[in-house]
């Protein structure tokens, strides 16, 4: 969505102190003077400058260039919003201290210097912002209490007008104080702020849900709930070309969007709001279980009109839909039951619409048999059995299809931003902060940064001894409105924190301990209490081998050479036909116990219709079921080493080579390593199916 240029300073390049982030949305003739201005308000000769421009093609970048030639300019292909484009350049910047400011300011001598001087005199300051003057020298009252109810009706309605003199507004306003002097204060505009990144490494970037207004309110409110304050700086001067469009008369673009902004803070905030998504995995289950009892009703009505109309096969009648409405019931009741026992209602890891057609299938037979052992064992001769065999492929494309959809709604609405999950992080060192942006990386999944609370001062030098109460915990998890807390520390200090910790789930919040084991741990292995002592209990498996592999195999290499290897020799003799290059390749590769084989590929080449219809068939592989066949390699197994002869060719590969694999589907060596070991851990029949079916859709080569 954006084009960069130079997103970040070059490699090696010293970090200067200040990055200055404008924010530029067709103000191109304000630019030139702000820029300018910018130099002349700090006596650092390294200034990091980023405009992210949100109104490409206006002339910004040349006028970054004429201005500071070493800045950096991010151009976006539309307007991505105030918040977003922030967060651009914050990301694009590495310096201590970020200074947003709008293109129609223009910064006094020497005010960014004052700003950076309070900030070091002040270290609980995240947010400074200065004092900003109309171009008649008149005073812009730039900072200001947060909003309440009241505030914004007097505000932003006919009201403000009825009563002009509201003690309210006065106080949110800050009208009552000289604005002369430095103080701590609720919120500052953003039309210009001094941000600590420390601050930001806490509490997380300008919230991106907010395209226009509000974004600077929403960010002092969670820096004051993180512990962070917010000053109002008067000795630093900015003049500010400022039109408040939102209090226009009209009704106008301008209003509406900061009265949706200002239902999106309160949404965020909002203590009732805050106690229902707080306890969504009541609501949430209960949604799906009714879904799944629709789909499951449907299922067995679609089976039943199916087998009223087969008439023409079956000529036995079929009793009306009443007589069946009894044994409807029974089939819904049975249904969900076997979802659950499946584990369609747990809060395991989600995976992806493989699995659940797998878990689907596996309830729905189970769901199947049931129902058909009840008309044998129960003498129902009235039920159609041939309605209960209908039933079965029905109720896996329904209930199918009906989980998939509840997936996506879900989705989509964790993609508004409205349905958040708010996640505070808690601990210190390397494995909070791994938490911490392992959240930051899921935003898209519906996680929410809530806060970063590092728990280093808690605790007495290298001793385990915590020295807070469960009470300090629980107010910061208030404050920040957080629904889940993640723990991420080392063993010590987790087991010194329990009896603060422990608490947080009677209260409806949920918690999750960040350990290394979940890399490693497949699905069915579970920790299990022994002597007082917690283990983890690693799930019975079958070895990736034996008979029930290798019948597995069979069953699906023996058909698909019947079928694929004549076509392959069909395409083998067009590539024959042009006689451009060998038409198969070997290559030796390496099994277990060290032994090598030589395999055989199509080698299809790049450059024809042919060569490029048989790769993305996959035909090309198609010799190496003869392999499989065989027995050299398995049709699922790890990744195959390609045998070197200044290697050692009796190193082995932990597991039979396969023509399919988990490692198809890594990202890289690394992460193909991992994936087999993950293989080899958890092998199971069906996990075979599956990696094949995954294999298929992603069409990636073999070997």
């Amino acid at each position: 969505m954006a084009e960069s240029v130079s997103e970040r300073r070059p490699r090696g390049s010293p970090v200067s102190e200040v990055s200055v982030i404008v924010v530029n949305y067709k103000s191109e003739n304000f630019l030139p003077a702000c820029l300018d201005s910018i130099r002349q308000a700090t006596s650092a000769t390294d200034v990091d400058v980023v405009v992210v421009d949100n109104s490409k093609g206006g002339g910004a970048e040349g006028i970054l260039k004429e201005r500071f030639p070493g800045g950096r300019y991010i151009a976006n292909e539309r307007n991505l919003g105030y918040a977003r484009a922030v967060n651009q350049g914050i990301s694009a910047s590495d310096s201590p201290f970020v200074f947003i400011v709008n293109p129609d300011t223009v910064a006094e001598p020497g005010s960014l210097d004052k700003l950076v001087q309070f900030m070091r005199d002040n270290p609980d300051a995240g947010i400074v912002g200065p004092k900003l003057l109309n171009p008649d020298g008149t005073v812009q009252l730039s900072c200001r209490t947060f909003y309440t109810f009241k505030t914004i009706l007097l505000r932003r309605t006919f009201l403000g007008k009825v009563f002009k003199n509201s003690a309210s507004v006065r106080r949110h306003l800050m009208l009552d104080w000289d604005h002369d002097s430095a103080v701590a204060v609720d919120w500052v505009l953003g039309a210009a702020m001094l941000v600590r990144r420390a601050a930001i490494s806490e509490v997380g970037p300008m919230d991106e849900r907010f395209f226009l207004y509000f974004e600077d309110v929403d960010w002092c409110y969670r820096m004051k709930a993180a512990g962070w304050s917010t000053y109002y700086h008067a000795d630093s001067h900015l003049v500010h070309h400022y039109r408040r469009q939102s209090a226009d008369a009209r009704f106008g673009k301008a209003k509406r969007a900061h009265l949706e902004s200002w239902l999106r803070f309160w949404e965020k905030w909002n203590l009732l709001l805050y106690l229902l998504k707080r306890n969504r995995e009541l609501v949430s289950p209960f949604l799906l279980f009714l879904a799944d009892v629709a789909a499951i009703g449907l299922s067995f009505y679609l089976a039943y009109l199916l087998r009223a109309n087969m008439g023409f096969v079956l000529t036995k009648p079929t009793p009306s839909f009443e007589v069946y409405q009894n044994f409807m019931l029974v089939a819904i009741v049975v249904g969900v039951a076997a979802m659950g026992y499946v584990g369609l209602y747990g809060r395991r890891k989600i995976g992806d619409w493989i699995d659940l057609l797998f878990d689907v299938s596996r309830a729905m037979l189970l769901t199947n048999v049931i129902l058909m052992a009840s008309t044998f064992l129960l003498y129902v001769r009235i039920y159609s059995r041939a309605a209960l065999l209908v039933f079965l492929p029905v109720s896996i494309l329904v209930v199918l299809t009906e989980r998939l959809l509840f997936r996506l709604a879900t989705r989509k609405l964790a993609l508004t931003r409205v349905n958040l999950r708010r996640v505070l992080v808690v601990g210190s060192g390397p494995a909070a902060e791994r938490a911490r942006r392992a959240v930051l990386k899921e935003a898209e999944e519906g996680l929410e940064l809530a806060g970063f609370l590092d728990t280093s001062d808690w605790f007495r030098g290298d001793t385990a001894e915590v020295r807070t109460g469960p009470e300090a915990l629980w107010q910061v998890v208030h404050a920040q409105r957080a629904g889940e807390v993640v723990v991420a520390d080392s063993s010590e200090r987790i087991r010194a924190m329990w009896p603060l910790i422990k608490g947080l789930p009677g209260r409806g919040v949920q918690v999750a301990l960040a350990t290394e084991l979940d890399v490693l741990l497949g699905e069915g292995d579970r920790i299990e209490e022994m002597g007082g002592v917690g283990f983890v209990s690693l799930k019975k498996r079958p070895a990736p081998g034996g008979v029930m592999k290798r019948l597995v195999e069979l069953a699906f290499a023996l058909p698909a050479s019947v079928v694929l290897l004549p076509l392959m020799a069909i395409g083998a003799l067009g590539l024959l036909a042009r006689g451009t290059r060998p038409v198969f390749r070997r290559e030796e590769v390496v099994g277990e116990e060290g032994r090598r084989f030589g395999v055989w590929t199509l080698d299809c080449g790049d450059d024809s219709i042919l060569g490029k219809v048989l790769l993305g068939t996959g035909l090309n592989w198609a010799p190496l079921l003869l392999s499989v066949l065989g027995g050299q390699l398995a049709l699922v197994g790890v990744r195959p080493r390609l045998w070197h002869p200044e290697e050692d060719a009796n190193r082995t590969t932990g597991g039979k080579p396969g023509v399919f694999g988990m490692w198809k589907l890594g990202i890289d060596r690394e992460d193909s390593d991992h994936k087999d070991s993950e293989y080899l851990a958890t092998w199971s029949a069906s996990l075979d199916i599956k990696i094949v079916m995954r294999c298929l859709l992603v069409r990636r080569r073999t070997f």
